[in-house]
């Protein structure tokens, strides 16, 4: 059975990367405020992580993970040297692409290994996922192939590129609940031809339903992230992204 955890609202702070650019502490006392109960980086901005540790945690959040690429990894004492003055121990790497079949079965391999050496030091590997994943090869599920030659590797689900790419959201996480480390939550809504990412609770996906599916499995983090910004600037989404999951989160746990 899964441990139950009380769930907890994040924000990976690539939805509001120019404001971070710009001034990264206050931008961090400002998401603080909006109500999140934790942030990923994508990026330090020049940061110490000693400095950045002590606002967030001033700003009252913890860090729930940071988004780092593969190529990142070349010195891993160093990342791990960092991850821990930041407070993380999710090591999330956000993104791959490539353009066969065996070139996605090596990097699967160099993930399970990186797995196991993070792991020694106390430390989770997670994959994220795009919708590329699902779509490049037709037949292939590339995330479900992970999960099989790479067993040690998590995932962090994002629900919105799994629906992006034609798969039943829940079915699939039921089919993988035993990997699931966290969810990204976004919403999707037509505009125009087109579909994007949107406010949470203006779109069409069952955000409550996600919502329910991690609660259920022990799953603590729904960390939002939003990636167009038609409807209002980065910062103002942000704020109502978190009014909208805290009041989610309330009412599941109540």
């Amino acid at each position: 059975m899964p441990t139950s955890k009380p769930l907890r609202a994040g924000l990976q702070l690539y939805s509001v990367g120019e404001a971070m650019a710009a001034d990264s502490l206050g931008t961090l006392k400002q998401v603080g405020d909006m109500g999140y109960d934790g942030v990923e980086f994508a990026g330090y901005f020049d940061q110490p992580a000693s400095t950045l540790a002590h606002h967030v945690a001033c700003d009252g959040m913890v860090v729930a993970g940071s988004h780092i690429g593969l190529e990142n990894f070349e010195d891993l004492e160093s990342v791990m040297a960092y991850e821990t003055k930041l407070g993380n121990h999710n090591v999330i790497v956000p993104w791959m692409n490539f353009a066969s079949l065996d070139e996605w079965a090596d990097a699967m391999a160099r993930l399970e290994a990186l797995a196991l050496r993070l792991a020694a030091h106390d430390f989770s590997l997670i994959y994220h996922n795009h919708g590329h994943e699902f779509t490049a090869f037709a037949g292939v599920d590339l995330l479900d192939e992970l999960t099989r030659r790479a067993p040690h590797v998590q995932l962090e689900v994002d629900t919105y590129w799994l629906a992006y790419a034609g798969k039943n959201v829940l079915a699939w996480l039921e089919a993988h609940a035993d990997r699931v480390a966290m969810l990204h939550i976004k919403d999707m809504a037509g505009v125009g031809d087109a579909r994007e990412s949107v406010v949470l609770g203006t779109g069409d996906l069952p955000l409550e339903d996600y919502a329910k599916f991690a609660q259920a499995h022990g799953i603590e983090w729904l960390v939002v992230e939003q990636e167009t910004f038609s409807q209002m600037s980065p910062m103002a989404a942000a704020a109502q992204n978190a009014s909208y999951l805290k009041k989610l989160i309330g009412r599941l746990e109540e």
